[in-house]
Parts: structure tokens; sequence; C-alpha cells
């Protein structure tokens, strides 16, 4: 989590949250051909799709948080609160919150998300689906996130095409 570098931050909330945010897929019945095929069909970012991971992830969640027992009461609600709404957006986060998310967001532009869902895409395809995501509407709450997202477009880019060449 770069970003924790560049905004200040509690650690102690953001790092459990990124760790657990998406831990709700693991209970979903095929989940990843469920995920590859949203992407493939543009609906991965409705709400009512993502609800059901994010309501089972807070359930483990809190599985988990409540046996390390390491966070206060306060800090492990927070944590609940950002698994929560992590990908719906429904509420104002906290800068806890902002952080993960733009982190999960950020993962959209790397090379693991282009070799798991978007393999098949030319070059030219996935430069389109990353600008579309560039320019949605308050796809990212720093602008930090959005300047790191530039470069791992860039760097997603070029890897790409320095494979094509060997």
């Amino acid at each position: 989590l770069f970003l924790l570098r560049l905004i200040y931050a509690r650690r102690k909330i953001v790092i459990p949250s990124a760790i657990l945010h998406d831990i709700g897929w693991g209970k979903i019945k095929n989940a990843d051909e469920i995920h590859r095929n949203a992407i493939r069909d543009g609906i991965v970012d409705i709400i009512a799709y993502r609800m059901t991971h994010q309501t089972k992830g807070v359930e483990i969640a809190q599985e988990i948080l409540l046996k390390l027992d390491f966070l206060t009461v306060q800090d492990r609600k927070l944590t609940y609160d950002i698994i929560g709404d992590h990908d719906t957006r429904i509420y104002e986060p906290t800068i806890e919150g902002k952080i993960m998310m733009d982190a999960d967001i950020l993962w959209r532009f790397t090379v693991p998300h282009r070799n798991a869902y978007l393999a098949d895409k030319t070059v030219s395809e996935l430069i389109a689906i990353m600008n579309k995501e560039l320019k949605k509407p308050n796809r990212f709450y720093t602008p930090e996130a959005l300047e790191i997202a530039k470069q791992e477009m860039a760097n997603t880019i070029a890897w790409i095409f320095s494979q094509q060449i060997k």
C-alpha cells in the first residue's frame, strides 16, 4: 500500500481492511468465473453484484478480527465499515477507507489484473478499458491514486509490449 507512504492514515485500520476486503468472494461458488464474466460483460460495477461479497466479507472479517483481538471495538467497526462498502461506495469513507478503496481500484491497472481477467484483450482494447476506468467520475478519492494509476497503466502496457517482442 504505497498510498500510506504519501497520505497519513491509521495503518492499523487500512492494512486489515486491505487484506480482508475481498474475503467474501471465497464464500461465493464459482466466484472467479462469475467475476471474469462480470468484467467481460461490463457489469462489474453494478451495486447488487458487489453487495454480496461485501456482506459475506464483513461476516468473515468479524470472526477473524474478534479472534485476533488486536483492534479496539471502534477500530474493528471502522474496518467492517470499509469492507462493507468498499465497492458499492454508498457512504462517505474515512481517510482509511479512501486509501483502501483507491488501492483496490489501482489493482485494475496492473499486470496481474490484466493477466487474470483481460489476457484475451489486444493492447488497444486494454488501453481503452483502462482509459475508461480513469475517466469514471470520482473513481479515485485521492489525486495520488490517480497519478499512480496512470503510472501503472504505462507500466502494464510497456510490459505487454516487452513480452510481445521476445
